[in-house]
C-alpha cells in the first residue's frame, strides 16, 4: 500500500497539471480490507478524457492497477449556474425546476469545462449568492424568472407522445392514450425491453436514442449523446424521478 500510495500521488499531479485544476487519487475505503482508489476533480475535463489520460501512464504506476480506478467528476456552484441559465434560455418546453435541473445535470455529465461556457459573469455570481451555492435553489430561481413559463405550461397541458413529443389525439371514451400513434409505442416498448435485458443502445455514438437522428460528432470532448437540446429533454422525461422538493446540495457525484 505505502508504494501504491506514492505512485497515486504521482498520478494526482500528473493530471492536475494536465488538468490545470487539483485532481485528487486517493484510497476511500467501504469496510475492512474493502475500497477502491478514486480520481475525483471539479469541472475541467470530462471522465472519459481523464480517464484516458490516466492510462496512458499505467506502465510508469506500477504497482497501481490504473485499469481498476474510479473517476468522479463533481460541478462547482459556478457550473451549475451556468447550466441553468443557458438552458433556461434555450429549452423553453421545459416546464418545472425540478425538470430543469434534472436536464442541466444530463448537461453538465456531457460537457468539456462546464465552468467555462459563456455567460454574464455578474449574473451567474448574483445567482450563486441568492441561491446560497445550491442547485436546486438556483433552478427554482431560475424558473420563476422566466417571463414564458405560464405560457409554456398552458400548452404543455394537451397530451404529448413521450417518445417523439408529438401531439396524442384525446380519446372519446376509455382510457386516455400514451403514445401518438403505434409505431412510438412500439419503439416504448422496444426501449423497456432492452433496459430489461440489459443491453444499453442509448449511448450510441451515431444515432440519437430519441429520435434516431444521426448525432454530430464533436471534434473534442466527450462524444454527444442526442442529437439536440429537445430530444435530451425528452430522454430525460423518461427517466424514473429520484428527486425530492427538499433544498438539497447534489450527492456526491461518485456514489456508486
Amino acid at each position: 500500500m505505502p508504494r501504491k500510495r506514492g505512485q497515486a500521488a504521482w498520478l494526482s499531479q500528473i493530471l492536475s497539471e494536465w488538468a490545470r485544476a487539483p485532481v485528487t487519487v486517493a484510497w476511500e475505503a467501504e469496510g475492512v480490507g474493502r475500497g477502491d482508489w478514486w480520481v475525483r476533480w471539479s469541472d475541467g475535463l470530462t471522465v472519459e478524457a481523464m480517464r484516458a489520460h490516466a492510462r496512458s501512464h499505467g506502465v510508469y504506476l506500477r504497482p497501481l492497477d490504473v485499469t481498476a480506478l474510479r473517476f468522479a467528476r463533481d460541478y462547482s456552484p459556478r457550473a451549475w449556474a451556468l447550466a441553468l441559465l443557458s438552458l433556461a434560455e434555450t429549452q423553453s418546453e421545459i416546464t418545472d425546476w425540478h425538470e430543469l435541473l434534472g436536464v442541466a445535470e444530463s448537461w453538465l455529465d456531457d460537457a468539456d469545462q462546464p465552468d467555462d461556457a459563456g455567460a454574464d459573469d455578474e449574473h451567474v455570481a448574483h445567482l450563486v449568492a441568492v441561491a446560497g451555492g445550491r442547485e436546486a435553489a438556483m433552478a427554482r430561481a431560475v424558473f420563476s424568472a422566466r417571463p414564458q413559463r405560464l405560457a409554456v405550461t398552458q400548452v404543455r397541458d394537451e397530451p404529448v407522445c413521450p417518445v417523439c413529443g408529438g401531439p396524442v389525439p384525446r380519446a372519446g371514451a376509455g382510457r386516455p392514450a400514451r403514445y401518438c400513434s403505434p409505431a412510438c409505442r412500439t419503439r416504448a416498448w422496444r426501449r423497456r425491453s432492452a433496459r430489461a435485458i440489459g443491453e444499453t443502445k442509448t449511448r450510441d455514438e451515431s444515432r440519437c436514442p430519441v429520435c434516431g437522428a444521426s448525432v454530430p460528432r464533436a471534434g473534442v470532448g466527450r462524444p454527444a449523446r442526442y442529437c439536440s437540446p429537445a430530444c435530451r429533454t425528452r430522454a430525460w422525461r423518461q427517466r424514473p424521478r429520484h428527486r425530492d422538493d427538499s433544498d438539497t446540495t447534489r450527492p456526491d457525484a461518485g456514489a456508486s
